[in-house]
């Protein structure tokens, strides 16, 4: 059960607008639920865009997802398209069981952590073209180890860093704590897969692997419409 409501598209941007302006409805629609003692920034392994714009979209993806993969090129051109209009937040949630989800997860916060947006962004290019490296058929005779080994190549050729360098950072507890705390973020909000999108705080089923440009521009066009007008 969703502590935010499913709704249609028209309630979704009345809703989306209040809450972008502050104001909460009091019928209707509900309120998010209440926010954690870090923002949504805090979470995230990679921000984009204007902090102060009125349009933030929180993006909760899996790198090994097959759905996620084909979302990503949509995503890319949406960002490209609304530049820094929306502000643009990225939370990975790796499939909890799945332990090459994980390692690939940490892979991206080393990228962030040590390199800057850029390199993480071109890490994720990496990681999805080369998903296949790290299915269960390739990397079942493969130790965890030698899975890092494939990731920290990944991360190597997105940030420049030593290749060694890459393998104990992947090893640092602080970073597989970042991977822990993005999940647990991602449940508090309800996200039970991907990729899953959170436009001002509101839930949007509305947009999954399968939607192209045009449907995000019938949720983000209104939105940035009204904001122009208030401003």
């Amino acid at each position: 059960m969703f502590p935010w409501p499913l709704v249609g598209r028209s309630s979704l941007l009345l809703a989306s607008l209040l809450l972008a302006a502050g104001h909460f409805p009091r019928t209707g629609v509900a309120a998010a639920p209440p926010a954690l003692p870090l923002s949504a920034s805090e979470y995230s392994v990679v921000t984009l865009g204007d902090s102060s714009s009125g349009v933030n979209v929180d993006v909760f993806l899996d790198l090994v997802c097959i759905d996620t993969k084909k979302a990503w090129p949509v995503i890319k051109q949406v960002i490209q398209t609304y530049d820094r209009a929306v502000q643009w937040r990225f939370h990975q949630f790796p499939l909890p069981y799945h332990t090459n989800a994980f390692i690939v997860a940490k892979g991206a916060v080393v990228a962030a952590t040590y390199g800057n947006d850029t390199a993480a962004l071109s890490y994720m290019d990496i990681a999805f073209a080369r998903q296949i490296q790290v299915s269960n058929e390739l990397t079942q005779g493969m130790t965890y180890k030698a899975v890092e080994g494939v990731v920290a190549a990944w991360v190597q050729e997105a940030t420049g860093l030593e290749s060694e360098v890459v393998r104990r950072k992947l090893q640092e507890g602080g970073v597989e704590e970042a991977v822990r705390f993005s999940f647990k973020y991602a449940t508090i909000r309800s996200i039970f897969g991907t990729p899953m999108f959170v436009i001002n705080q509101m839930l949007v089923p509305g947009l999954d692997g399968g939607s192209d440009v045009m449907d995000w521009e019938e949720y983000l066009a209104p939105l940035l419409t009204q904001m122009a007008r208030e401003s």
